[in-house]
């Protein structure tokens, strides 16, 4: 999470200097305002866009060298901006789509050892991909036993850590029929 909100501090200062040198700039780049109803990675998106083809244009369009250079500054700044930005709206679409977890799933998943924490989206790639250390064939962040079981919940099984926590809740649901059962299961046996 950390991670996260360093990264939007950097993006946010990245975006606010560019629109400052862009104001200093011999040519105008305008105020951006159609963003409601939009998050703020998203309306940065927007805004960053929007910068990136006033600066193309500037580019196309320059007279002297020396605009020339100074709007294709501009194009780098904006470009790298949009990299780090574009990483940010990745995060928040897995955020949005992974499944709320109990405190009894939460508890499942964190005995079982691959590093997950339903509140760090940093941890949910690396643990997505981890096989079990004890050299069976479990793989992922429900160690599922094999791995391939989870491909009933989609084709990116291996590597998607929102498919693989649905598929988690489902097999609980189908199973134990609740979480408490699946948890006092694993207290009893060491698995669920």
């Amino acid at each position: 999470m950390l991670r996260s909100i360093s990264a939007t501090v950097v993006l946010m200062a990245g975006i606010f200097f560019t629109l400052l040198l862009a104001s200093q700039g011999k040519t105008h780049y305008p105020r951006i305002t159609a963003t409601k109803g939009l998050t703020k990675v998203e309306q940065n998106h927007y805004r960053l866009h929007v910068l990136k083809g006033h600066a193309w244009a500037g580019v196309k369009h320059a007279r002297t060298y020396k605009q020339l250079v100074w709007h294709r500054r501009m194009l780098k700044r904006i470009n790298y901006l949009l990299f780090f930005n574009h990483k940010n709206l990745q995060i928040q679409k897995l955020l949005r789509s992974m499944p709320p977890l109990d405190s009894c799933e939460r508890e499942i998943l964190r005995r079982e050892g691959t590093g997950f924490d339903a509140d760090d989206p940093s941890t949910w790639a690396s643990a997505a991909r981890t096989p079990n250390s004890e050299g069976s064939d479990a793989y992922g962040i429900p160690q599922a036993l094999p791995g391939s079981k989870m491909s009933s919940h989609g084709r990116d099984w291996a590597t998607n850590p929102v498919t693989q926590v649905r598929w988690f809740k489902d097999y609980i649901r189908g199973r134990y029929g609740s979480c408490s059962a699946a948890l006092a299961h694993h207290n009893s046996a060491g698995y669920y």
